[in-house]
C-alpha cells in the first residue's frame, strides 16, 4: 500500500505526530519505525475516545475495522481530524481500486471503461517489471517487507502462492538474486522468481503475468538449477518444450548411447550442468566447479569420449544441451 504510506507520511510530517493505521491486522505507521501498544480489543472498546495518547478513530463507514489512532492529549474530532479520515480513506480506496482493476486484467475480464481508468493511472507506474515471486503460500507478507528494502515497489497483489509486483528499478535479475538469497538467510525458506519483462501498456499485464507463470513451469518442467529467471531467455526451454514426444525420444536416442549412460557418474552431471549455466565459458564454469581450467578441458574431453559429442563445438553441444534438457524433463 505505497500510497497509504506516502498519505500517512505526509499527515504526520505536517502535524508532527505520530500516526497509525490499523487495517486487516496489517499496521502502517508514522515515524515507519513506530510502535503502537493497543490491541485490536482495545481498539474497538475505545473508538471515539483517547486512550494511552491517542485519538482512536473508525477510518470511514466503508471501512467500519479499520482504525485510526492519532497522536494527542484529548479527543476531539474537529476539522483536521476529518481531514486526515478523509484522506487515508481515499488512499485506501485507490489501492484498493488499482488492485481489482489489475486483478481484472490479469484474469482477463475486465470492461472498456474499466481499463481507461487503468490506463489513466498507469501514468505512475510504468513502465515497469513485472516480477512474479512463488511464496508457497507462505510467507507472503513477509516476503513483500524484505523486497521494499531491494526495489522500489510501484504496485503488489498477493494473488494465491505468488507476490507479484511492479518495479522501475534496473539491473533487476541480480536485484531478484539478492531478494532470493535474504529470503533464504532471514525465512528459511527457498524461493522462485519469474521476471516477466518491462511493462509499457496496462493491456499487457496478463500478458507478462501469464509469462511469468511460464517460467516457473518451465523451472519445474526442466529441473532448472537457478531460482531466477527472466521470460526473454528462457526461448530454448520454451523450444524445448514444444517438441512431439517421438521427436524427443529420437534424439535421446541418437545422442546418449548406452556406452555414455554406463559412464555418466557425479563428476560428469556436475560438469555438464555448470558448464551449460555458464553459457559455455570455460573460466567461469571451471571457477564454478573449483577446478582449474585445465582439468574442466579434460572432463568435457572425457564427456566427448563416452558421448562422441565435443562440446566445445557449437555444431555438437547445441544438439548435446537439447537432449540433456529432455533428458531431465524424462527423468521428473
Amino acid at each position: 500500500m505505497e500510497s497509504m504510506k506516502a498519505v500517512l507520511q505526509e499527515i504526520g510530517r505536517t502535524m508532527d505526530k505520530k500516526v497509525f493505521v490499523v487495517a486487516q491486522e496489517k499496521v502502517f505507521a508514522y515515524p515507519s519505525d513506530a510502535e503502537i501498544s493497543i490491541s485490536l480489543t482495545e481498539l474497538q472498546e475505545n473508538l471515539g475516545k483517547n486512550y494511552k495518547g491517542y485519538n482512536i478513530y473508525s477510518l470511514s463507514s466503508e471501512y467500519p475495522d479499520t482504525y485510526v489512532c492519532l497522536e494527542g492529549e484529548s479527543f476531539c474530532r474537529d476539522t483536521i481530524a476529518n481531514l486526515v479520515l478523509i484522506m487515508l480513506a481515499r488512499a485506501l480506496q485507490e489501492h484498493k481500486s488499482l488492485h481489482q482493476l489489475v486483478k481484472g486484467v490479469l484474469k482477463g475480464n475486465i470492461e472498456d471503461e474499466q481499463r481507461f481508468m487503468l490506463e489513466e493511472k498507469k501514468r505512475k507506474l510504468l513502465p515497469a517489471y513485472l516480477i512474479m515471486i512463488d511464496t508457497l503460500g507462505k510467507y507472503s507478507e513477509e516476503v513483500l517487507e524484505i523486497t521494499s528494502n531491494y526495489i522500489d515497489i510501484k504496485l503488489q497483489l498477493i494473488n494465491e502462492d505468488h507476490v507479484i509486483l511492479l518495479s522501475g528499478d534496473g539491473a533487476i535479475e541480480d536485484l531478484c538474486k539478492d531478494i532470493r538469497t535474504n529470503i533464504m538467510t532471514e525465512l528459511l525458506t527457498d524461493c522462485s522468481i519469474a521476471i516477466g519483462g518491462i511493462l509499457q501498456h496496462s493491456a499487457e499485464l496478463g500478458i507478462y503475468y501469464n509469462r511469468c507463470l511460464e517460467t516457473m513451469a518451465l523451472k519445474r518442467r526442466f529441473k532448472l538449477p537457478e531460482n531466477v529467471y527472466h521470460y526473454e531467455k528462457m526461448d530454448f526451454y520454451r523450444i524445448a518444450a514444444d517438441i512431439n514426444p517421438e521427436l524427443k525420444e529420437s534424439i535421446l536416442q541418437k545422442v546418449f548411447s548406452k556406452k555414455f549412460e554406463e559412464a555418466l557418474d557425479h563428476e560428469m552431471v556436475t560438469t555438464i550442468e555448470e558448464y551449460f549455466k555458464n553459457n559455455l565459458n570455460l573460466t567461469d564454469a571451471a571457477a564454478r566447479l573449483f577446478v582449474h581450467r585445465n582439468t574442466l578441458l579434460y572432463r568435457l574431453e572425457k564427456i566427448y569420449r563416452h558421448s562422441g559429442y565435443d562440446l566445445k563445438n557449437f555444431s555438437d553441444c547445441w544438439l548435446f544441451q537439447l537432449a540433456w534438457v529432455i533428458r531431465k524433463e524424462k527423468a521428473i
